[in-house]
């Protein structure tokens, strides 16, 4: 039953983002949406709302994320059959902190074509060390975007 809520509190959190930001709704009409079609109350409601008011496309943008990596296990399942290992797929994932969807997928790609370690550039930088070295105190805080040159480098040179 978690999985299925899950999914439900995801959907829902499309609904009222795109309510909010494409149709115009109100900050009450988005509560009551959530207070109708979930077991939520308002204080979790509110704070629901108010967050997809200040971070339009939030929603869409995990929802895409979930579905990426759902994408990347399933190619991974395919590519290794019986060898598939759950844990080492996800070890894949979550080992490097978050990146950008198109950096993890040549990340997942390379480790399911047997490079040793999928995590070194083209010029034989460690990619894990050209990262820390563009972090900044904004990365840490989330508003950073010094990861799009690193990213950009990899997709162009990969």
């Amino acid at each position: 039953m978690g999985g299925l809520n899950d999914e439900m509190l995801r959907a829902m959190r499309l609904v009222v983002d795109t309510g909010i930001h494409a149709k115009g709704w109100s900050r009450d009409q988005a509560i009551a949406y959530m207070l109708a079609n979930s077991p939520m109350g308002r204080t979790d409601a509110t704070a629901e709302v108010e967050r997809y008011i200040s971070i339009p496309g939030q929603a869409l943008a995990y929802k895409i994320g979930q579905l990426t990596i759902l994408r990347m296990k399933a190619k991974a399942q395919a590519a290794q059959a019986s060898a598939f290992d759950p844990r080492a797929f996800h070890a894949q994932v979550l080992d490097t902190g978050a990146l950008p969807m198109p950096v993890l997928e040549k990340k997942i790609d390379d480790w399911l074509g047997g490079a040793s370690n999928p995590m070194i550039l083209p010029d034989g930088e460690d990619f894990s060390a050209a990262l820390g070295a563009a972090t900044c105190l904004s990365r840490r805080a989330g508003r950073c975007r010094c990861w799009r040159a690193l990213s950009d480098s990899l997709l162009t040179t990969g």
